[in-house]
């Protein structure tokens, strides 16, 4: 997303709107750490570094959620996903 101009996207943004870091949107992964630069708060060399290690810390979350749900999960790039979630969804319209 950064080879792809992410940050002048943050920056036009800035341009047109009041963006402050307590800003729901502003606290995403990759906002927040090119803001915190945008403003000072944080210095250009990190930036990339911090984004990345902020996703890592979002997916671990992610996963640590998923793995408290109950049932079956199926992954949507798994190569048998569809006949799977067919499968599951099958098996709940039984069930009811």
């Amino acid at each position: 997303m950064f080879d792809a101009g992410f940050v002048d996207e943050v920056k036009s943004l800035r341009m047109k709107y009041t963006l402050t870091a307590e800003m729901a949107s502003m606290r995403c992964v990759g906002y927040r750490q090119v803001l915190d630069v945008l403003e000072g708060r944080a210095p250009e060399t990190e930036m990339f570094d911090r984004a990345l290690f902020a996703t890592r810390q979002l997916a671990k979350r992610q996963l640590t959620w998923l793995r408290s749900l109950p049932g079956e999960i199926v992954y949507c790039d798994a190569p048998d996903a569809l006949a799977r979630a067919t499968s599951l969804i099958a098996k709940s319209v039984d069930v009811q």
